[in-house]
């Protein structure tokens, strides 16, 4: 997600705005969109008021939007929280 957040930055100096998508920046910006390790499919990414988060599903292997998870946090019963493994660049 790290990679992919530097490759939306370029984007956005380079073009004055953020990408509609992550698939605005092949191959230009990166060769593919980048896989979610947790079911294969593209990484999401989405935009902020306050700038944008590149996010794998997480463990839950459910898309929550990009929530972000606070630290040690857990769901019912110590399962997997719904929330999102998350890169959120803000400016």
């Amino acid at each position: 997600a790290a990679q992919t957040s530097l490759a939306v930055e370029r984007y956005r100096l380079a073009e004055g705005r953020l990408p509609q998508s992550l698939n605005n920046l092949v191959p230009a910006y990166i060769e593919a969109v980048p896989a979610d390790p947790y079911d294969g499919h593209p990484l999401k990414y989405r935009t902020l008021e306050t700038g944008f988060v590149v996010y794998s599903i997480g463990d839950d292997r459910s898309d929550d939007g990009g929530a972000e998870r606070g630290k040690g946090e857990r769901g019912p019963r110590g399962k997997p929280a719904p929330w999102d493994i998350t890169f959120i660049v803000e400016r």
